[in-house]
């Protein structure tokens, strides 16, 4: 009898489980949102992130490292080193890395409509408070359009399109579910990518990836971290 209910309720639990992932034919639009944050905190006296981010963005000044076995790598600039031309790269960097990335992918169109916010969020209010500067950005907008390959992104002051060829990365997979890529820049900056099989693969904060079918997790390098905050599907 046990063995019997036991049989049940594994059967019971397995039907639970496949109704949390999402039909890709039970859907016409689905709605998801990501947060990127800098991975500089701002704290009453000065900045604190991974020793060799304070020492690539703040080359003029030695970083003090913090002795502690949880927080190996990081470091510490107090505010009182900061030129204002300092403080003013700061401001950009934050604004940059700071980010609310707001997507809606259209089954009809086969297409999905990004907006960017570089306002309101935690680190742009950390700006205005500990640097004295305003700490907004300027948000953007853009398109993935699957059917034609094509991205196009722009704010009112520059826009640009690019083939999904030109802007794909490559993953080297590490695991099933992760892998890295890195940034076609002068430091060819690695990047740590992680994926969620149950998620549609438009399922992206505005970067593509040639050899991956799943949906974007999360993404993270030196600079920033970007995370899913929400999934809804229409």
């Amino acid at each position: 009898m046990f063995q019997k209910y036991f049989i049940i309720s594994l059967v019971l639990f397995a039907n639970f489980v496949n109704a949390q992932k999402p039909n890709s034919s039970h859907y016409s639009k689905i709605k998801f949102v990501y947060e990127s944050v800098p991975n500089f905190t701002f704290g009453e006296k000065g900045i604190t992130g991974s020793l060799a981010l304070l020492e690539k963005e703040f080359p003029d000044i030695k970083p003090e490292v913090i002795e502690d076995k949880k927080s190996v790598g990081t470091a510490f600039i107090p505010y009182s080193q900061l030129t204002e031309n300092d403080k003013t790269n700061l401001k950009a960097f934050m604004v940059h890395h700071a980010e609310r990335i707001v997507g809606e992918y259209d089954k009809a169109t086969n297409s999905t409509k990004i907006d960017v916010f570089r306002n309101g969020t935690k680190a742009h209010d950390q700006v205005a408070k500990y640097l004295k500067i305003s700490g907004n950005g300027m948000d953007s907008e853009g398109n993935l359009d699957y059917a034609q390959k094509i991205l196009t992104h722009g704010n009112p002051h520059y826009n640009y399109s690019k083939k999904f060829d030109e802007m794909s990365f490559d993953v080297s997979f590490t695991s099933k579910k992760s892998g890295n890529y890195y940034y076609k820049n002068a430091d060819k900056t690695k990047c740590v990518a992680e994926f969620n099989e149950d998620l549609p693969v438009y399922v992206t904060p505005n970067i593509l990836f040639s050899n991956s079918t799943a949906g974007v997790n999360e993404l993270s390098n030196i600079y920033s971290t970007v995370k899913l905050i929400s999934v809804d599907y229409e």
